[in-house]
């Protein structure tokens, strides 16, 4: 019977296992996407400003 415990003890160990492996997989490509979405608006921010300058004056108001 002892026996019998031990096995599901160690399925259910191997099981969360699994799954802790899987769902820190997904938050860490998430948490690297996001990070690489804001560098990539960062970036592009001051890529568009430094290439172009600011907008031209026109007079309008």
């Amino acid at each position: 019977m002892k026996r019998k415990y031990c096995t599901v003890f160690f399925y259910m160990h191997y099981i969360l296992y699994c799954l802790s492996c899987f769902l820190e997989k997904i938050l860490l490509s998430c948490v690297i996407f996001s990070v690489f979405r804001m560098l990539l608006f960062l970036f592009g921010e001051v890529g568009v400003a430094g290439r172009f300058g600011s907008p031209p004056e026109t007079g309008f108001s």
